[in-house]
């Protein structure tokens, strides 16, 4: 944690369930978010409520789980798509690299999320004013 606070991190979202970030970022100035994802259930409030806590951190932001892969993946996937507008079949070949370590025999349901979601509408939900809006 101390090489990511000098390497200008300022923010670390932590997405494991069972572990958080505190003893290991102890006298760091990174201001730690933790939103426990569980792989096998990915939905769009999850999503969103993710996307939300990026959208409004203080930036640079690290986004982590423990293998950095599936529930980092999905939040990453995510974040091309609405934040830069990038399309579906290069995120989901992103998420599919090898380097990236993506468990899809195990996670199939994240690549299924990614394909079919109204992107349109978790962007609309991620930039509301009311987080409850566009449910």
């Amino acid at each position: 944690m101390q090489t990511l606070e000098q390497q200008g991190i300022k923010t670390v979202l932590s997405l494991r369930q069972w572990h958080d970030d505190n003893s290991e970022a102890r006298g760091t100035g990174l201001l730690l978010r933790r939103m426990a994802i569980n792989a096998a259930v990915i939905n769009d409030d999850i999503v969103v409520t993710a996307l939300r806590e990026i959208r409004f951190a203080l930036k640079p932001v690290l986004v982590h789980c423990w293998h950095g892969s599936d529930r980092t993946g999905l939040v990453v996937a995510m974040y091309r798509l609405v934040f830069e507008n990038a399309d579906k079949p290069a995120v989901l070949a992103e998420l599919r690299k090898p380097e990236h370590g993506y468990h899809e025999n195990y996670y199939a349901g994240i690549a299924r999320y990614i394909s079919e979601v109204d992107v349109s509408k978790i962007r609309q939900r991620v930039f509301a004013d009311n987080p409850s809006k566009g449910k």
